[in-house]
């Protein structure tokens, strides 16, 4: 009776706190927002081989600010 008893408090307050945890908190997982201001192309070219690219998220998640880049074999 007492070990029911208690899986049923243990029970309700689990549940309590899953839903009193706020929906709006952000996942461990989710990228971090964007920064407010992406900085413009720079007023000077970029040198040979490189292209400029804009700010923002690249493979897993990763955000990379804006810059000249390489161009690899890019055309």
């Amino acid at each position: 009776m007492i070990g029911r008893t208690l899986l049923l408090i243990s029970l309700i307050l689990g549940f309590a706190i899953a839903v009193a945890m706020p929906a709006s908190a952000q996942t461990p997982g989710s990228p971090p927002p964007p920064p407010q201001q992406q900085p413009s192309p720079p007023a000077h070219a970029c040198p040979p081989g490189t292209h400029w690219e804009e700010a923002g998220y690249v493979a897993h998640g990763k955000w990379r600010a804006a810059r000249c880049a390489r161009d690899n074999g890019r055309e």
